[in-house]
């Protein structure tokens, strides 16, 4: 898989960033702390839809989680699992029913879940990292009909779905609080997600059939779905 200049670019940012946070506390004669082997983290996800995806999709947002366990003493080498969830369109209609005015939201969904390899390179505090996985990408949209004033919801379905593989690459930074203790650490980072050919839902492609007011039409995309995803996030090590 060929990995986009936007990973590269990360990489060589994160790196003049990590450069001169070890300037300003290389100078201080402390003995930091080999990384921990065992991590967890997560945090916000900005998504930019890239290639075919990105013709059809503006961008997304969501969150996202991972846990990492080091293979060696030195924490270079460790293998990581992720868990994201992305939202990439929403709407929103209100109708009115007597007294009560109900709230119809639909909203398309990708969750992407990944395993693979990361090398992390400490850097006296910072540290850098760069990672792969392989797994499953899942699309989905759903509707949910609700009351508007105490979003109770009524009913709920899911209108259309389909997956494939998925294959993902990034790089990023954490700089923990404490350089001395590497227990808690920002994370900034990106990272490229490559989903196969798969169906999915965007806005409008539900719409009401005329020759029937109970049934829907539904006419899905289809194309590879590649996007990169910005996290601004935290790592918590022990």
């Amino acid at each position: 898989m060929r990995i986009t200049s936007s990973v590269i670019l990360v990489a060589l940012a994160t790196t003049t960033l990590s450069a001169v946070a070890g300037a300003q506390y290389g100078s201080q004669s402390r003995v930091f702390a080999p990384p921990p082997r065992w991590s967890i983290g997560g945090g916000f996800d900005y998504a930019k839809p890239v290639s075919q995806f990105g013709q059809n999709v503006d961008h997304g947002f969501g969150g996202g989680g991972f846990a990492r366990v080091g293979l060696d003493r030195g924490g270079l080498l460790s293998i990581r699992a992720d868990v994201d969830f992305l939202s990439y369109g929403h709407d929103t209609q209100y109708f009115p029913l007597g007294y009560y005015r109900l709230q119809q939201e639909t909203s398309n969904n990708v969750v992407v879940a990944t395993i693979g390899p990361q090398l992390t390179i400490p850097l006296g505090g910072p540290s850098l990292y760069a990672n792969g996985g392989v797994g499953i990408g899942y699309f989905y949209t759903e509707t949910s009909l609700s009351d508007y004033d105490s979003q109770q919801t009524y009913a709920s379905q899911t209108n259309y779905s389909d997956n494939s593989l998925v294959y993902a690459a990034g790089a990023g930074l954490t700089i923990p609080f404490s350089f001395e203790r590497q227990t808690l650490a920002i994370d900034l980072g990106a990272r490229y997600h490559a989903i196969g050919t798969t169906r999915y839902l965007t806005k409008g492609d539900i719409q009401e059939d005329p020759a029937n007011p109970y049934n829907v039409i539904i006419t899905p995309h289809e194309s590879d779905a590649r996007f990169m995803t910005y996290r601004l996030g935290l790592v918590l090590s022990f």
